[in-house]
């Protein structure tokens, strides 16, 4: 059973405040985990890749840009691709957790969250990287949980969601108009409602996890990351990273 902030890849950061244990993690390309378990309830955010996640008599695929609970002792083992994964993870002490239970969460089973906790984890994460305290963003994501209720939401939302995941440069609001058949504001008003941001917001959290996980390769010219992940030039990139985490590509190599 691993304890609080261990996860069984390369550590890149972890930080603990009263009960919470923050974390981003690498794992290497086709790498295989063991069956284990966690002690503590965990959030978890791939931010770039994706992997296989096996129990007993299951197999789930988990990409970059999906929102996971995972509860107290679960065992699983994991299966990462050819690009490997960066996964950002909150862990939750036993107080964290019964105040995770209060909002009427479930919280004894896995559960696939709402597309809106990834982003609002992504305000966490940029406080995170920049060495801030993110309780209150933790307070207000925790706030978001209850059972996700996607399954109300119309099925073109999906695929405008997708698209974006899908899109190096952010798709113009009239290509996803058509591809979702409803009218440019309907979409924005829905696709708020239902995500906590704007397309654009979105959209630029999913940019920036991208980034970041590129740039912590040595060998990877900033420029290529720069054009990799939609960025109109290397400075573009430079001032986004700077803005998010209060530190350069350079220093976040280091």
């Amino acid at each position: 059973m691993l304890r609080a902030g261990e996860f069984l890849g390369r550590p890149v950061r972890t930080h603990d405040s009263d009960g919470l244990t923050l974390t981003l993690y690498e794992y290497a390309a086709s790498c295989r985990l063991p069956l284990h378990g966690h002690e503590n309830a965990y959030l978890s955010f791939p931010l770039a890749g994706q992997y296989e996640e096996r129990t007993a008599n299951l197999t789930r695929t988990c990409v970059a840009g999906h929102a996971l609970f995972h509860p107290t002792g679960e065992t699983h083992g994991d299966v990462f691709g050819c690009a490997g994964a960066t996964i950002f993870s909150i862990e939750m002490s036993g107080a964290w957790l019964d105040r995770l239970r209060d909002t009427g969460f479930a919280a004894s089973a896995r559960s696939e969250l709402s597309p809106a906790v990834f982003a609002r984890a992504g305000r966490v994460l940029r406080r995170f990287l920049r060495r801030e305290s993110a309780d209150g963003e933790v307070v207000d994501l925790i706030a978001s949980l209850p059972p996700s209720r996607s399954s109300l939401s119309p099925p073109w939302l999906e695929r405008v969601r997708q698209s974006l995941h899908d899109c190096v440069v952010q798709p113009p609001l009239a290509s996803l108009s058509r591809i979702a058949g409803v009218h440019e504001v309907h979409l924005a008003r829905t696709f708020r409602s239902a995500y906590g941001c704007s397309i654009g917001e979105y959209f630029r959290t999913i940019r920036l996890c991208r980034a970041l996980a590129l740039i912590r390769n040595p060998d990877r010219a900033l420029a290529d990351v720069a054009l990799a992940c939609g960025y109109s030039d290397q400075s573009h990139l430079c001032r986004d990273v700077r803005r998010a985490t209060g530190a350069s590509p350079m220093q976040l190599r280091c």
